[in-house]
Formats: C-alpha cells, structure tokens, sequence
C-alpha cells in the first residue's frame, strides 16, 4: 500500500514523500 505523506514522519520520509506501508498504517 502505498501512502503520500502530509507531514515529515520520523524513519519514514518528508511531506509529500510517496512510501509503500503494510496495510494498516495508513
């Protein structure tokens, strides 16, 4: 599942950064 970020997450990416999740974190 992939999500685009609205804010900077810690370990993850910045905003606006498009990352794949396992289902569940969205």
């Amino acid at each position: 599942m992939e999500i685009i970020l609205k804010q900077d997450v810690k370990n993850l990416g910045d905003k606006d950064d498009v990352v794949s999740v396992k289902a569940g974190y969205g």
